[in-house]
């Protein structure tokens, strides 16, 4: 007799994973949550690959590096691109005649 294999936590995992990646599309709100969700996604594939280390864990491990990994890559981006932006405008408030500042001020108050 064939004993059947429980993949519930494989298969969530590999759900979660591609949500964590197509959140990806919003890269500001959707980054974080990603991000969670990628961490989520390498717990229930361990869980399954403890439980039968099949297709869906191993599925499910891929994804979730994925999410992870591309998920911060954003997070970084975005948290760079705003210190970035914060010190043009200090920059620019201290000296404003610099090239670009009045065009940047402008925009920016």
């Amino acid at each position: 007799m064939v004993k059947e294999v429980n993949n519930n936590f494989g298969i969530a995992a590999v759900i979660l994973g591609i949500i964590s990646i197509s959140f990806l599309a919003v890269p500001i709100i959707g980054s974080g949550a990603g991000l969670i969700l990628g961490i989520i996604t390498l717990i229930f594939a361990f869980v399954q690959k403890k439980k039968s280390n099949n297709k869906w864990a191993k599925a499910g491990i891929i994804l979730g590096i994925i999410g992870i990994t591309f998920n911060a890559l954003v997070t970084w981006w975005v948290i760079s691109g705003i210190s970035q932006a914060m010190q043009l405008y200090q920059t620019c408030i201290s000296d404003p005649s610099l090239p670009g500042c009045e065009a940047f001020l402008q925009y920016a108050t």
